[in-house]
């Protein structure tokens, strides 16, 4: 399975770095830590937004070998993608997937959360099929396979299995210490 990706920044957000012939970073232009670009390593040390693309043949978009998109520790900047018959979108503008993928319907689940809890869970978007990368995530793709991993943990307490008469009793205990 040949995956063909497409990709869309917008300018007036970006700042491109060439790494070598082949491979460019894009760099948030508000970000003003002082860090070397061009080193991966530390990029990803810091947890930075970033993306990274490699090219086979520079002049050309249909040359995309590979990319890795790292939304970053607080995602300063919400990247999309949505995928779709061995095509691949990517883009931090999700008017950009709608008028490139057709993609228009409203996502049901999504506007109900957007309702209850002025944002949507998870990696859903308000509209079917176009996602958008979470905090601490990052977007792997080369011609053959698509992957998110999480790459952050925000809680990285250990989840434990209590009793619920333990439970409750908990609940009453911070209940107390609230309202009294």
């Amino acid at each position: 399975m040949k995956i063909q990706i497409y990709l869309s920044f917008n300018d007036d957000n970006w700042d491109k770095v060439r790494i070598n012939k082949d491979i460019f970073v894009f760099k948030p232009k508000h970000m003003l830590v002082n860090v070397d670009w061009t080193n991966m390593e530390e990029l990803k040390s810091l947890a930075l937004p970033y993306f990274l693309v490699h090219y086979s043949n520079v002049d050309t978009t249909e040359s995309i070998m590979r990319v890795e998109v790292n939304a970053g520790v607080i995602r300063a900047v919400p990247i999309f993608y949505f995928s779709k018959d061995n095509h691949l979108y990517i883009s931090d503008s999700v008017e950009w997937l709608i008028q490139n993928t057709g993609s228009k319907e409203l996502n049901t689940l999504s506007v109900i959360e957007l309702l209850g809890f002025g944002y949507v869970t998870s990696d859903r978007t308000l509209i079917n099929g176009i996602k958008c990368l979470q905090a601490g995530e990052v977007l792997y793709v080369d011609k053959d396979n698509i992957n998110v991993k999480t790459t952050y943990l925000y809680n990285s307490f250990e989840i434990q299995d209590m009793p619920s008469n333990e439970l409750k009793k908990d609940f009453k205990l911070v209940s107390e210490d609230i309202f009294n």
